[in-house]
Parts: C-alpha cells; structure tokens; sequence
C-alpha cells in the first residue's frame, strides 16, 4: 500500500469530518476537490484505466442509490463516491466488491463512532444505558457457551455458510443455559485450549455489545431529537417520525428501536415487516429520508391545525463514520 496516499487520504478526511461535526454539511465544491485530487492521482500513478473508470461510475451509482433510497444526503452520497475514488490507489487488487465492504465497514462503525461523537451526553444517561442494556447472567452466559463451541465446530469443519446459519438462529432464538452447558463440555473437553479463551472472551463481548446497542438507542431517542412547536421548525430540519394524513385524521409513526425489532423478529417475521411499514395515505413528513423538510413541505404542515409540533432528529454525521469504515477496511486489505 502507498502509505503517503493513505496519510493524504486520511488528512483529508480529517477535514471534511470535522467540517461534517461542527456544519453538518459538506460542501458540493469540497466533495469535488477530494476526488479531483484521486483522479488526479490516478493519472500521475498510472492506476487511471477503464476499470479504474468503471469502478468510480459504480461507487457513485451505488451512493446515489442510497441518496435516493433515503440512507443519507445528497453530500453524504458524494463524498462516498469521492472517498472510494482512493480505494484502488490505495489496494492494487481492488474490485468491485470492495464497494459494498467499504459500505459495511463505515455501517459497522457506525454505532461506535456516534457513540463518541455524543459521548458526553449519553455519559450522562449511564444509569438508563445499563438498565437498558438488560445484563442477564444466564442469557449472557448460555449465549457465550454455545457460540464459544461453534467457534470449536468451525475449527475441524471450516464452513462460511453454516457459521452465518448459527450466528443468524443464536441471535434470533435465546438457547437455554441447561442445552448451553453440555454442547460447550463437550468442546471444551476436545479442545479447551480453544473453547474455554473463546467463551470468556465471548461472554465480554456479548455484554458489551449489548451496552453499546443500549447506548445507540439511547442516543437516538434522547439526544438526537427534539421537540419543537411547528412555529419553531425551519426547511432543513429532519422530522424524526412520519406524520401521515388518511381521512382527514392524522398519525404519527416512528420507526422502530433495534431492540423493539429484535422483539417483534423473535414473536413473528410479519410482525417485525408491520412495524418498519408506516401507515398509509398522504406524507406530510418523511422520517425515512435523510434529508430535510422543504419550504413547500413545511408549508403544508403548518396549514394543518391539528399539526401542534414536531419531533426533529440531529441529522448523522456520516463524514466521521464513512471515513472510518474506509480506512479500516485500506489497512485490513493491505495487511490481508
């Protein structure tokens, strides 16, 4: 890897980020300078080639996507595609798959790093994070044994697949801690060198995993909205619940917490689809979406009587979170 890329790439992204945290925007000329400045780079690497070509054209075709399906902002979406337009100077065996990877990484790091962005706020709701976080001893343990010996199943039988099927039924069905104790014996027999580290290590991770989801819907519910009378709300601000009109009546919705969605997966796959569909008839306002009201959007709002206030959310910002996940996944590519 070219690491005076990688330094000048993270510098740049230093700044937007911090351009990101104190506006909330990120200029369009901004966005265009970092990716003139890879293209530029391309040529004078001579990486610059039809593939190079095709893979910027995807990067930014896979950020509009999510731009138009309401994931973030219309700056949000340049600077991804600006930001991957480094990824091939930076990884010579680049493909097109590193374009979704860069996007999982930055989704992986996003409740982290929104952690420490607020911290100081949800330091302050401590006490309502742990009770959240619903520490049980048993739950916490019985899911530690019993994924301590998978990690000795997948040890003599190496298979992606299967891994992925176990992970996916642990976390949708709870294994009691009397089934739990003898699947992990019998592992820990075979090999404890390996399955006794592993559940201990799993134990502190299934716990802090657990603070930190506690943590994130916390920060969502408390920190990142508010509440303003409709005469407060401007264009730009970002309802944090959908307000639907149906037959002259009006409902609100908001979306689901994860551990709300967890609930409602764990009870019925129908359920959980019910709860991330809002109601039907005309929007008023559009929580799904990234961006702000409009000033023809906000007019509408305030024409209705029964529209007292609004609940408005800080909008993310994804500079830091998108910065991080590239970053992560430049170094794990180049150390792989």
């Amino acid at each position: 890897m070219d690491y005076a890329i990688f330094a000048l790439a993270a510098f740049f992204c230093a700044i937007i980020s911090i351009i990101d945290l104190r506006t909330r925007i990120i200029h369009p000329a901004v966005n265009y300078s970092f990716f003139a400045l890879a293209i530029g780079l391309a040529f004078y690497k001579n990486v610059f080639s039809l593939n190079y070509a095709l893979f910027t054209a995807a990067a930014f075709a896979f950020a509009y996507l999510l731009y138009k399906l309401g994931a973030w902002a219309g700056g949000d979406a340049k600077f991804y595609a600006a930001l991957l337009a480094y990824l091939p100077l930076l990884i010579p065996k680049y493909g097109f798959e590193h374009i979704l990877y860069a996007f999982l990484a930055s989704a992986l790091l996003l409740i982290p790093v929104t952690l420490i962005i607020f911290s100081r706020e949800v330091l302050a709701l401590k006490k309502q994070v742990i009770q959240n976080a619903n520490l049980n001893a048993g739950k916490l343990s019985s899911s530690a044994l019993i994924s301590a010996a998978l990690v000795y199943a997948y040890s003599i039988m190496p298979n992606y697949l299967l891994l992925l099927l176990a992970a996916l039924a642990l976390a949708l069905y709870q294994i009691p801690l009397l089934l739990s104790i003898p699947v992990f014996a019998i592992a820990a027999y075979l090999n404890p060198q390996l399955a006794i580290p592993s559940a201990i290590a799993l134990l502190a991770i299934s716990a802090f995993s657990r603070i930190l989801l506690s943590a994130f819907s916390l920060a969502r519910a408390q920190v990142l909205r508010r509440k303003l009378l409709i005469s407060q709300v401007k264009p730009g601000d970002i309802p944090a619940q959908t307000l639907v009109e149906k037959d002259g009546e009006l409902l609100a919705w908001s979306p689901p917490s994860a551990t709300q969605l967890y609930q409602a997966v764990l009870k019925s796959p129908l359920l959980a689809l019910a709860l991330l569909r809002p109601p039907q008839g005309i929007v008023l306002a559009d929580s799904s979406k990234a961006r702000g009201l409009t000033e023809n959007e906000l007019r509408e709002l305030k024409k209705r009587k029964q529209v007292t206030f609004l609940w408005v959310k800080q909008s993310t910002p994804f500079a830091p979170v998108l910065s991080a996940g590239f970053l992560v996944l430049a170094l794990a590519a180049s150390l792989a």
